[in-house]
Parts: C-alpha cells; structure tokens; sequence
C-alpha cells in the first residue's frame, strides 16, 4: 500500500521513481534499505521508512553521498535487478 501512496502523492511533473523490492526465498525476509538514488550520482541514504512515522513523527537518520559511491551503489543495484534479486515495481 505504501507503494500506491507514493505513486498518488507523486508531482505530476515528476516522472515517477522506480521502486524496487527484494525477490528473497525466505516468507518473512524484508529489504530493509531505504535509500533515493538519483541519477547514478547523488543518493540519500536513510532509516526512516517512506511512512507517517517514518517521514513525520520518528527522529531518523541519514546521509547524503554524491560522486563516485553513488555511482557504484547505481550499479551494484543494476546488477541485483538483472540477477533478479531485485525487481521493479513501478513503471
């Protein structure tokens, strides 16, 4: 569901984000990274679930990395989505 919220509060004049979950083998595994990468160069790092709490309510964390880590972080996230670890869900 909070796929959907995403998508319906998304800028319309924003191209929508893809959003990617993990293909795990195990029923109660969850991916548990919150990161926005934008443009293989600049990606947000954080704790805070994309939620009321989470956005609104919790103290969170996070970093801002540009540059070359960002890079590589954009291409190890290729490489999960090819091998089917990942896969998309939006778009």
């Amino acid at each position: 569901t909070n796929v959907e919220a995403v998508q319906a509060l998304w800028p319309p004049e924003i191209a929508l984000p893809r959003i990617l979950i993990w293909n795990s083998a195990f029923e109660s595994g969850y991916l548990h990274a919150k990161l926005l990468l934008v443009d293989s160069f600049d990606v947000f790092i954080t704790s805070a679930n994309l939620s009321l709490h989470g956005m609104e309510l919790n103290m969170e964390t996070g970093i801002r990395v540009k540059g070359k880590p960002a890079e590589d972080m954009a291409l190890h996230f290729d490489a999960l989505e090819r091998t089917g670890i990942l896969r998309c869900l939006s778009n």
